[in-house]
């Protein structure tokens, strides 16, 4: 699975952070304020450089004004309008070996 900081799922949740800070009329300099936090912080992760936990995520849409369950409920519907989200259950669902009844075989249980 490649470095989330690369997936195309990530640039959707930047660019509805993006959207939302402009439609708030915030610049990066004053969420970084209101965050406390360098300007160069929002910077990166708007342009997918950095990372943000869930908890910064919040942090963040709360600076703008915004529910971040709306935040995550449109970033799902990105992502299930660009077909990323099938792309994630397909790889989720590929080829596994199973490892059912490798314990019990090796403690002379099996079946």
């Amino acid at each position: 699975m490649p470095n989330a900081l690369h997936r195309p799922q990530y640039g959707i949740l930047c660019s509805l952070l993006v959207s939302a800070r402009e439609r708030a009329g915030l610049t990066q300099e004053a969420v970084a304020r209101a965050l406390g936090k360098p300007q160069s912080f929002v910077s990166k992760y708007e342009r997918g450089a950095r990372r943000l936990d869930v908890t910064e995520f919040v942090e963040v849409a709360l600076v703008l004004g915004a529910d971040p369950a709306e935040l995550m409920a449109a970033y799902r519907s990105g992502i299930e309008s660009s077909s990323l989200l099938s792309d994630i259950a397909a790889s989720a669902d590929g080829p596994r070996r199973s490892t059912r009844g490798r314990g019990a075989a090796k403690r002379g249980g099996g079946r």
